[in-house]
């Protein structure tokens, strides 16, 4: 991410059509540079994943639209933290569901009209467990979810990543054979 630049991104193309990857994992801020270079250059043809997950950054309307031109698929935003307390990803339906195997999220009321700080406790850190970890992202409602799964839709709005979540009961798993 901190070295792609107009210099090295020719490089960094070169390298993932040679490697012809299936999926692209990446920092939306990365990958919205790739995927700017090529709708710049009109190389759009040259890297051709099935999906592009992103997270850590939020997934303006802009940059999803620019990385599903550029690379010619779907992009899936993410929402998790480097505590390992919550991970929250986007089914192919649009919505985003919490993984609730991998922590608990709460949202916390702040001032009584909807702005909420989300709070989680993590399920899969046992050599640091946190509980009810505040993270300082916000979070305020946004409607319904995918299905009966879901009980509620939520924009957070961190501090950190941005992402819509969704809190499922059961929680709903992406199928990534669905992609195309």
């Amino acid at each position: 991410m901190y070295h792609l630049n107009s210099s090295t991104l020719p490089s960094y193309i070169d390298e993932l059509a040679a490697f012809d990857p299936q999926v692209m994992v990446g920092y939306t801020s990365a990958i919205h540079r790739i995927a700017t270079h090529l709708l710049q250059y009109g190389d759009t043809d040259r890297v051709n994943p099935r999906a592009v997950l992103v997270s850590s950054e939020t997934l303006t309307r802009t940059a999803r639209a620019d990385i599903e031109r550029a690379f010619g698929c779907r992009v899936f935003n993410s929402y998790s933290l480097g505590e390992l307390v919550a991970y929250v990803s986007q089914c192919p339906e649009g919505d985003l569901h919490v993984s609730t195997e991998y922590g608990v999220i709460e949202l916390l009321d702040l001032d009584g009209h909807g702005t909420t700080e989300i709070v989680a406790t993590g399920l899969i850190n046992r050599g640091m467990p946190l509980l009810r970890y505040r993270t300082g992202d916000l979070a305020t409602g946004g409607g319904a979810g995918v299905g009966a799964n879901a009980t509620a839709a939520y924009r957070a709005s961190p501090a950190s990543s941005g992402a819509t979540t969704t809190s499922s009961t059961p929680p709903r798993v992406p199928s990534w054979a669905r992609l195309r």
